[in-house]
Order: C-alpha cells, then sequence, then structure tokens
C-alpha cells in the first residue's frame, strides 16, 4: 500500500517570470526548465503548448542566477526572445554560459550568454530539418570524441536529428521514427526524448497517440570515413559520414544525383548543405530507427526520462494520469503511479537512484518509489500568509493577496540541480518559475538504498 508522506520543508525562492512588458510575451506559460553546467543559473522557456498552425507571437528564455548577490526573482539576469514560442530548453552539460532551445516553429537555437550577442547559431526551417515544434533537446557524447557533445532534437514530424552546436547549417544525421515496424507505417510524431549516455545511441521516445518506444541509435557510418569510388569531389568529412549511411544499393546514384547539383551550384565540394541542397529522399537520408514498443499511455506521453543510475530503467508521465516505470527489457511497466491529474514531466533524481519527481494537474510530487513515500512540494510563503491572518486588516490584506498566488495551477516541467544538490525547479501555467530545497531523505542514498532500488526494478525478469 502507498504510504504519502509529509509536505518537503524549505521552500527557497518564488520566481516571477516576467520575461518583458511587451504584449506579444505577457501570459506565456514556462515550457521547461534547467539548470546550467554549475548548478547556479536557472533557465525557463517561456512559450504556449496548446497553439495551433504557425506561430507570429513572441517567446522567451530567460536565467536567473541564484548564487549572485543582485538576484531578484523578478528580474531574471539574462533573458533573450525569439520571434516564436520556445518550447524547450537544455543547458549544455560542461559550458556553463551555453544552452539550446527549440521554438515553436521548428528551430534549434544555441545561446552563448558570455557573448554581446547571445544567439551562435540557429537552424532553418525545412523538409530536412524539423517542421513541427521542437518537444526536446539533449546533448549527448559526441560518438568521435567523448569530450565534446552533439545536440538530439525531436518534434511532431517523427524525425530525430542530430546537430552540431557550433554549425545548425544542416543536421548531421537524423533517424525517422514510425509508428510501426511497416516501413509504409505513418511517421511517429514525438512529443518526448531522452537519450541514456553510454548505451550505443539508444533512445526513448514518447508520442502524441501515447506510445513509448526505443529507438536504436547505433552510427553504422565510420569515425573516420575514407572517400567512396563513386566520389569526383571532395567531400567533407560529415559528408562522407552522411553518404555510408545510405543503404548500399542507392548508394553510388545518389552520390552522382548530390554531385551535379553541387557543380551546377558552382561548389568546390561537397558538406551537409550540398547533401540537403539536392534534395535526396528523406528514407534513405535518414533511415528508420530499429524500434521496440512498450505498453505506453492512454494519450499524449508529456515526460519521459532514464536513469542517471541506471541503464535498465526509464519513467514516463502522460496525459492519463500515470506515471510508469519501465525496465528497458519489459514491455510491461514495473511499476504504475496513478498521480492527481495529468503530468506534463518526470525527472529521476541526480543524488539518489529512488527518487522520481513529476510535475502536473496535481502540483509537484518527489517520491521515493521504492518505499512508496511521497513529498508534495508546497511552498512556505502560503503558510506563513496563513499564520498572519487575524493580526490586523493590513496583514489580512496582504495575507489574502498572497494566498491568491498560489491558487491550484498545473506545473508543466521539471528539473533537478545536478551540482547543488538539494534543489529542484519547476515552472507552471502562469508563467512563474518555483524552486524548492529538498529536504536530506529525498537527497542523500540510505545504506542499501542501490540495492533496493536494483531488486525492484533492474532484476524484475530474472524472478
Amino acid at each position: 500500500q502507498r504510504q504519502r508522506g509529509q509536505h518537503s520543508e524549505g521552500f527557497l525562492q518564488r520566481q516571477e517570470s516576467k520575461v518583458g512588458e511587451e504584449e506579444e510575451v505577457v501570459g506565456l506559460e514556462v515550457t521547461c526548465v534547467d539548470w546550467n553546467a554549475t548548478g547556479a543559473i536557472l533557465l525557463a522557456s517561456f512559450g504556449l503548448r496548446d497553439n495551433a498552425g504557425w506561430c507570429n507571437s513572441k517567446g522567451a528564455v530567460a536565467a536567473w542566477n541564484l548564487s549572485s548577490r543582485t538576484f531578484d526573482p523578478r528580474k531574471p539576469s539574462v533573458k533573450v526572445e525569439h520571434s516564436s514560442h520556445v518550447m524547450c530548453v537544455a543547458a549544455h552539460p560542461v559550458k556553463p554560459a551555453v544552452f539550446a532551445a527549440g521554438s515553436f516553429n521548428g528551430e534549434v537555437l544555441v545561446y552563448d550568454t558570455s557573448l554581446p550577442s547571445p544567439l551562435v547559431a540557429a537552424s532553418k526551417i525545412d523538409d530536412y530539418f524539423h517542421r513541427e515544434p521542437i518537444s526536446s533537446l539533449s546533448f549527448v557524447q559526441s560518438p568521435q570524441d567523448a569530450t565534446s557533445y552533439v545536440l538530439v532534437s525531436t518534434s511532431g514530424d517523427g524525425k530525430v536529428l542530430y546537430w552540431d552546436i557550433d554549425k545548425l547549417k544542416a543536421p548531421i544525421r537524423g533517424l525517422q521514427i514510425l509508428a510501426s515496424s511497416n516501413p509504409s507505417s505513418p511517421q511517429l510524431g514525438g512529443t518526448s526524448l531522452s537519450v541514456q549516455q553510454g548505451v550505443g545511441g539508444d533512445m526513448w521516445v514518447g508520442s502524441e497517440g501515447g506510445k513509448v518506444v526505443r529507438v536504436t541509435g547505433r552510427d553504422k557510418a565510420p569515425p573516420k570515413p575514407g572517400k567512396l569510388k563513386a566520389c569526383d569531389m571532395k567531400w567533407s568529412s560529415n559528408a562522407l559520414q552522411a553518404i555510408y549511411r545510405v543503404p548500399v544499393l542507392q548508394r553510388d546514384e545518389l552520390i552522382r544525383q548530390i554531385e551535379r547539383r553541387a557543380k551546377s551550384d558552382k561548389r568546390r565540394g561537397v558538406d551537409l548543405t550540398a547533401i540537403y541542397a539536392a534534395r535526396p529522399p528523406i528514407p534513405a537520408i535518414f533511415p528508420v530507427g530499429t524500434m521496440f514498443n512498450y505498453k505506453g499511455h492512454v494519450g499524449k506521453v508529456q515526460g519521459l526520462d532514464c536513469s542517471a543510475f541506471s541503464k535498465k530503467v526509464f519513467a514516463t508521465g502522460g496525459s492519463d494520469g500515470e506515471v510508469h516505470i519501465y525496465n528497458i527489457l519489459s514491455k510491461e511497466p514495473v511499476q504504475v503511479v496513478e498521480a492527481a491529474g495529468k503530468v506534463n514531466a518526470v525527472k529521476w533524481s541526480k543524488t539518489r537512484a529512488s527518487v522520481l519527481a513529476w510535475a502536473g494537474e496535481g502540483g509537484v510530487v518527489v517520491s521515493n518509489v521504492t518505499s512508496g513515500q511521497e513529498s508534495h512540494m508546497k511552498p512556505l510563503w502560503k503558510e506563513a500568509a496563513k499564520e498572519k491572518e487575524g493580526d490586523g486588516d493590513d496583514e489580512k490584506k496582504s495575507a489574502s493577496t498572497l494566498e491568491s498566488l498560489f491558487e491550484p495551477t498545473p506545473f508543466s516541467s521539471l528539473a533537478f540541480n545536478g551540482k547543488v544538490r538539494n534543489l529542484i525547479a519547476s515552472g507552471d501555467a502562469n508563467g512563474v518559475v518555483h524552486v524548492w530545497r529538498l529536504p536530506e531523505d529525498l537527497v542523500s542514498a540510505s545504506p542499501g538504498d542501490m540495492a533496493k532500488f536494483a531488486d525492484t526494478f533492474e532484476s524484475i525478469l530474472t524472478e
């Protein structure tokens, strides 16, 4: 039987996300939050999830430095606006000033806040790029160089694309995600994505219709490809890798097609932009990822996250109000938790294996999934306001105003801080960013914690 824990203690800060006074950026929700590489800076993206069609309204990314002496929750230390709503944000794992963002119109953006002009690069909107809202971004280690990172993006157009973050002129690689193993089946629109480091490029994708799939993203291209016999022009290393991924029977003809277009465009050689300019068949250039299907959700998969402590465990949250925890080798979830309403985000703790958090219509819940103990995050300012009631008319008025700020509202995003271990952030549908300080029992592992976690979720198939 599930035990309900005590409310967490130590509400650290409530931040109003006023990203600008301009009419275009008022009334947006927090679509995503993330912490930078040092854990000192909190990033939040702003937009609307329920838009339809093309978006001409501004969105933004704001950053607060919580360690700064001049920290003001109502005044972000950095704010960058974009021409359409910003749907997600991801901090670079080792570069504190660098982050990526994804727009509603399908653009991938990279910023460096240490520069006078923070926007470093932006992708185009094209059939070979994304045309739907970017639903998820993730930095992963480059297979060619473990010290560098590439950016992985997914959207509702059924493509997973890989990017060199310094050059977003063209994706360096792509995969198609289909609704089934049948090559003629429709593309599966991705709504959430998690890539597990060091698992050969495997990733987990959640979809609009509730499907949850594992996609084998192992790269068949050699790290240092040699020039192919059919090539007459000089090819860049990335371009050669792209052509090595094309099925052998189609490869020579596609090389000739690309070189004809490159010569027509008076190019001196073939790079990735030359490949896409030749308009090759998408199935040839973006192969279908090998998939393993899980029993998913009834409705949209809003959140998905792989455990930082186990390569065998991941969790999902959906609009059906359920949180599922899976062993990657089993189609059925090992554990199903019924949440209080739609779940919009799920995240595993970066410091304790058994701690999982989810956010949605039922607020923010941090749970020890091996014991069943749940902590419902609760801002202490609201409690302090209640205590002041009855102390005078002015204080009553102040308490009433403060109380109204915390009327129930859906939470849309979630992020544990991997450096400042006891902090967790979330954003809500009213455009407010919340930060909590977690109690010690949700941060530090107890003796036998990892063994109990492994026994619950990893060894389920060997019993």
